[in-house]
């Protein structure tokens, strides 16, 4: 049971997110399947906003979590080609439920630029690729994260495979993408990545075993602190 368990896991995870060594990505071309981290930079006005978006898909699709500070989860959805772009997703804005429709054109360096439409404010946004690969079938990965009741926040992670070892990258709701590493032992999963707090560098240390249904459910460690976080995919 323990092989066929593991068997599993590995298979999730490698059918997941890889990472991608190219220190320069560019938009995907129009027959590939890709997979990524973005950096999506938005304003109306004076009011600016960063997210860490982790799209899948191909010419016809795109899909994927997106995170910010102020944010809950955002699920996007939309299409992405060598020369544009267009996703959007639900949100709220004091209350009020919002749809933000983002429209943008490639530029010289693989970034977007475009327009962010929510409702009928129109504002500028730039997203800008930290990875993207070509490759078959991805799915990210959802950690949530929970240290107390008032201090709970999401990852999305994505892992590639070379024998009992992982690696990938991992957005946060700060903007910044982590290079996370580790191990699949069994049922058993560990990861860690290297980040700051408050200026501060720390490392977070994931350790997490596999469920029936194929999620992840474990311990997290930051620093002196603990907590737990569950992870699924979406």
């Amino acid at each position: 049971m323990k092989i066929i368990r593991a068997c599993a896991l590995t298979a999730s995870l490698t059918a997941g997110l890889a990472m991608a060594d190219a220190p320069a990505p560019a938009a995907p071309s129009a027959e590939s399947k890709f997979a990524g981290n973005w950096i999506v930079k938005g304003e109306f006005g004076d009011l600016k906003y960063t997210l860490s978006c982790f799209f899948i898909g191909d010419d016809q699709t795109l899909s994927g979590p997106c995170l910010g500070i102020r944010e809950p989860l955002l699920r996007a959805n939309g299409r992405l080609n060598e020369k544009s772009m267009q996703f959007k997703y639900k949100t709220e804005y004091q209350g009020t439920g919002l749809t933000l429709d983002y429209r943008g054109r490639v530029q010289s360096d693989g970034s977007f630029k475009g327009t962010v439409m929510a409702d009928q404010s129109e504002g500028r946004f730039e997203a800008t690729p930290q990875s993207v690969l070509t490759v078959g079938e991805m799915t990210p990965w959802i950690l949530n994260v929970g240290f107390t009741s008032s201090m709970q926040y999401s990852v999305v992670c994505g892992f590639r495979q070379s024998g009992d070892r992982i690696k990938g990258p991992c957005a946060i709701s700060q903007g910044a993408t982590l290079q996370a590493r580790g191990r699949i032992e069994g049922d058993n999963v560990s990861f860690e990545y290297d980040t700051q707090y408050e200026g501060r560098p720390i490392r977070v240390e994931y350790s997490g075993t596999l469920q029936a249904d194929g999620a992840l459910q474990g311990t997290i460690k930051e620093g002196s602190s603990a907590g737990v976080f569950s992870a699924e995919r979406p």
